[in-house]
Formats: C-alpha cells, sequence, structure tokens
C-alpha cells in the first residue's frame, strides 16, 4: 500500500471556494490523500460572512485559517495582507507539512500562499481543466 498523500487546497474567497468545491471533495474522498483546507482572505472577514463557515458545513474542516488583516480594499491594506499573509502561511504549512498546495486564482491570498510554499519547497499545484496540474 502507498502512502497518503498529504494536500492542501488554499481557499480565500467565495469566487474561488465555488470552483475547488468539487475538487475538494474528490480529493476528500480519494482513499491515498489526506485532504487539509486553508481558509483566509474574505472568508475570514465578518463584513463577507464569514464564509469559512459554509466550507465547513459542507464537510471540509479547515486545518488552517491564515488572517490577512483586511478591514478595506485600500492598495495599503492589500499590500499589508499579503505580507501578513506570507507570515501566516509560513506557520501553517510547516505544521500541515503538504506534499503538495493546490492554489487557484490570482490574487493576493494565492500570492501570499506561493510566496510561503516556494521558500518552504513545498510543490504548488495549480487548477486547469477540473484537474490539478503540478
Amino acid at each position: 500500500m502507498s502512502a497518503r498523500r498529504r494536500i492542501a487546497v488554499v481557499t480565500g474567497s467565495r469566487a474561488d471556494y465555488g470552483l475547488l468545491r468539487g475538487i475538494l471533495a474528490r480529493l476528500k474522498a480519494a482513499d491515498d490523500v489526506t485532504l487539509s483546507v486553508i481558509a483566509c482572505g474574505m472568508h475570514l472577514v465578518p463584513r463577507f460572512g464569514e464564509t469559512w463557515k459554509i466550507i465547513e458545513a459542507d464537510g471540509f474542516p479547515i486545518a488552517a485559517k491564515i488572517d490577512l488583516a483586511l478591514d478595506d480594499d485600500r492598495a495599503e491594506t492589500i499590500a499589508r495582507g499579503t505580507g501578513i499573509g506570507v507570515s501566516g502561511f509560513a506557520e501553517a504549512l510547516p505544521k500541515l507539512a503538504p506534499d503538495l498546495l493546490v492554489v487557484l486564482g490570482d490574487r493576493y491570498e494565492v500570492l501570499a500562499a506561493a510566496v510561503a510554499a516556494t521558500l518552504l519547497n513545498i510543490p504548488i499545484a495549480h487548477i486547469h481543466g477540473g484537474e490539478i496540474t503540478a
């Protein structure tokens, strides 16, 4: 029997979560995968409904929450939040020890996750055509 692969998936908003949901379901059902969901960005902001609760209600326990301290959408706040995100991912990823980090999108939350994963030598995969590619 082969070892289970540890796969972490980052979601930062309802928009990317909607696209990731099917892949999350397949990963969760896979016999050879241990899934970790990382919620960050807009999922954690009260004025956007704390949508991390929807992820858990859908049956995907959240392994880590990375708060980017987003209290407005000014460029300065987003730049600061990206730095906070890199730090948060740098702390969370070694604890989760994923064999692969899956990201979707081109927003600052994903940039923060990708920067931390790259510096921690964690391979990054992206979604293309509904499939994970490394």
